[in-house]
């Protein structure tokens, strides 16, 4: 059983996922269905979003002739989000790639895990009090789900 479940390894789930490991001292587990980011888009990390990222301890590699005259920087969206999961490891979080989540799983009104395949393609259930659905990969209506007597802030 896990303190909480994070849906979804990107810019928004990694680092919720890190964030809950390091605050809390949670046991998190991140799933994701790709391997790694197949983004091929680039964002655009302004100058305190850098310093936020920097006190994580990640560090994007900027391309010479960065950062532009405003501070920022352009970072492929594929190396942020691998920097991010490894973070999100560092911290104690356990990280599964191709792995889908296809179902919350319920005990009355509460959501108490997930339902899934794993890379290997078999089943799995986990278990936890909160699960977060960062990238609404489940649905819109799972974005957030609060499953305990209290949601983990981060």
């Amino acid at each position: 059983m896990y303190d909480a479940i994070v849906i979804g390894a990107g810019v928004a789930a990694a680092p919720t996922a890190m964030l809950l490991a390091r605050s809390e001292g949670c046991r998190v587990l991140l799933v994701d269905p790709t391997t790694a980011s197949d983004l091929r888009a680039t964002l655009t990390v302004r100058p305190g979003e850098l310093a936020a990222l920097a006190g994580w301890g990640v560090r994007p590699t900027v391309p010479a002739g960065a950062p532009d005259p405003a501070g920022a920087v352009t970072v492929r969206r594929a190396v942020l989000d691998g920097l991010l999961r490894e973070a999100a490891m560092v911290a104690g979080v356990e990280v599964r790639l191709s792995t889908t989540v296809t179902e919350l799983l319920w005990s009355e009104d509460r959501v108490i895990g997930v339902r899934g395949v794993d890379v290997d393609g078999g089943w799995f259930e986990e278990l936890a009090p909160v699960v977060v659905d960062v990238d609404l990969l489940i649905g819109p209506e799972a974005a957030v789900v609060e499953a305990a007597d209290r949601l983990l802030a981060v």
